[in-house]
C-alpha cells in the first residue's frame, strides 16, 4: 500500500464513520507508522490525544470528533450520518424520542453545519508520491544483508529487530557518554575521556545512518505484495 492509497483509506474510513484512524490499527504495522509520520509532517494528518482513550489521526481539513468538547459528539456525528447504532447500545430512534438530546442535537449541528458539509464533500487531498532510489553504496549493504533474498515478509521482521537492537544500543551508549563526561568534569580534566567520548559519538552517528536507512527499506518494500523477493525489487546497478 503506499501513502497516497493509505491516505485514501483514512479519508474513506472518516466519510464512513465520521471518525478519524486510531493508533491501535497504527501499533499494528510500523508501515502504517512510517507512513502516518510523512503525512504529518505534510500536515494531511493531525494527531489527536482523547481522554481515557487511546491517540487518534485525524484529517487536519475535517471537522474532527475526537477534538469536539461536547460529550455526545460521538453520537451526534453518527446521527448525521444516519447511522441505526450511535455507540454503547444506544439506536438512533433514542435521539428521535427525547426532545431534550434532539434539540441539543440541532444546537451541536446549526454549531457545526457548515464544516460538516464541507467534510463530507470534499474530494481528498492529492498525495504526491516521491519515488526514492537507493545509492550504489545502499544497495551494496543490502545486498550484503542474510535477508536480501527472503520474502519482504520474512525480510522486514528482521529488518525490525536490528532497529530495535539499533534504539536499545544508542540509549546505552548515551548513558556511557554522558557517566565519562561527568567523570571528566569531576576530575577536573585530569582524566581525558575526549577520544573514547569521539569514538562512542561517531557510533551513535552510524548507527543512526544505519536506522534511517533501514526504515527508507521498509518503506519502499511496503509498497510491493508481502510474497516478493527483495532481490527482485533491489538490484544491482547496471
Amino acid at each position: 500500500m503506499t501513502k497516497a492509497q493509505f491516505y485514501k483509506s483514512i479519508v474513506d474510513l472518516y466519510i464512513k464513520t465520521g471518525q478519524g484512524l486510531t493508533s491501535a490499527v497504527v501499533k499494528m504495522d510500523s508501515n502504517f507508522r512510517l507512513k502516518i509520520d510523512s503525512l504529518i509532517k505534510e500536515g494531511y494528518i493531525k494527531e489527536v490525544s482523547v481522554a481515557h482513550s487511546d491517540v487518534w489521526y485525524c484529517l487536519t481539513d475535517r471537522y474532527c470528533v475526537e477534538e469536539d468538547p461536547n460529550p455526545s459528539a460521538y453520537s451526534f456525528i453518527r446521527y448525521y450520518l444516519n447511522h441505526d447504532d450511535l455507540g454503547l447500545g444506544v439506536k438512533r430512534d433514542y435521539i428521535d424520542k427525547n426532545k431534550n438530546l434532539k434539540a441539543k442535537y440541532l444546537k451541536w449541528l446549526e454549531l457545526h453545519k457548515t464544516e460538516l458539509e464541507e467534510s463530507f464533500s470534499k474530494k481528498p487531498a492529492e498525495i504526491e508520491e516521491k519515488k526514492e532510489e537507493f545509492t550504489d553504496s545502499e544497495i551494496e549493504f543490502i545486498i550484503s544483508r542474510s535477508w536480501y533474498k527472503k520474502s519482504i515478509k520474512e525480510a522486514v521482521p528482521m529488518i525490525n529487530d536490528v532497529l530495535s537492537i539499533n534504539n536499545t544500543k544508542i540509549v546505552v551508549i548515551s548513558q556511557l557518554i554522558s557517566l565519562l563526561k561527568i567523570q571528566k568534569e569531576k576530575s577536573n580534566n585530569t582524566i581525558d575521556n575526549s577520544t573514547k567520548i569521539a569514538e562512542y559519538e561517531q557510533e551513535i552517528k552510524n548507527i543512526t545512518e544505519n536506522s534511517t536507512l533501514r526504515h527508507k527499506i521498509i518503506r519502499i518494500l511496503s509498497e510491493h505484495k508481502e510474497t516478493v523477493a527483495v532481490n527482485t525489487i533491489i538490484k544491482k546497478k547496471k
